[in-house]
């Protein structure tokens, strides 16, 4: 099973808007904090690049709507002279999380106001994804809200009772996670080797610190729906790929 993190956004300059590029530095915290090594820092800093090469830090709050986040921060120039804007970095703290170019001239004595928008949502290939709440969890990290790391695993098995009208819990199988930096995402597998035979209609991935709901395979950080057969005495690995 395979699924990525995508990771968006914008910048506006007095209205004009531009693209938002996610950093490296930024994926590879992102799978770290997935591999259970908390690493995603709060954003707390819009950065202006200016032609000459000089920059300036701005403070600003990044507040949460869902998986989404978004800041406003002003600065008047008043160095003497005619500033011309060419990127601007949404930091936290000294790491570059974003950046976006663009080309904005701010006169002698006067502001540019920056709105910036970030985005992180989940996709997949895999038409039996059905999403999760990783992108908010992730979102948490970046806004402050949440301290821990987005941990995934353990995996649970869920079957679904037509008669109950809901989904039990047919076992929890631990996964080991193993970062790949250089690629930007992490491995996750586990093996499972069930003492009956079961169906097997969703599969939900945990993140640490968000209790699913079983019953109707909700709040799982990832899950997929789709029936599988697993026979008695044999021994099953499942692996799941997470890019970002």
């Amino acid at each position: 099973m395979g699924m990525a993190v995508r990771l968006g956004g914008e910048v506006k300059l007095n209205g004009v808007r531009y693209g938002n590029s996610p950093t490296d530095t930024l994926k590879v915290d992102i799978v770290n904090d997935m591999a259970g090594t908390a690493s995603i820092s709060k954003l707390d800093t819009i950065e202006l690049v200016f032609s000459d090469g000089s920059t300036v830090d701005l403070s600003a709050a990044f507040t949460r709507s869902g998986n989404k986040l978004t800041a406003q921060a002003e600065w008047t120039n008043d160095t003497g002279s005619d500033k011309t804007v060419t990127a601007v970095r949404l930091k936290a703290g000294n790491k570059v999380y974003f950046e976006s170019s663009v080309s904005a001239t701010v006169p002698n004595g006067g502001s540019i106001t920056i709105n910036a928008e970030v985005t992180i949502t989940l996709s997949s290939t895999d038409t039996d994804f059905g999403g999760g709440v990783l992108d908010v969890e992730i979102a948490k990290r970046l806004s402050g809200e949440r301290a821990s790391a987005v941990a995934l695993g353990p995996l649970h098995l869920l079957q679904y009772s037509s008669a109950e009208g809901r989904y039990g819990l047919i076992a929890e199988v631990s996964l080991s996670a193993t970062a790949d930096t250089e690629n930007k995402k992490v491995m996750l597998t586990g093996k499972y080797t069930p003492s009956t035979n079961y169906t097997v209609d969703a599969e939900g991935v945990v993140v640490a610190g968000v209790q699913p709901d079983v019953g109707s395979a909700a709040n799982y950080g990832l899950v997929w729906f789709r029936s599988l057969t697993l026979n008695a005495n044999v021994e099953y690995t499942f692996t799941i790929e997470v890019t970002a």
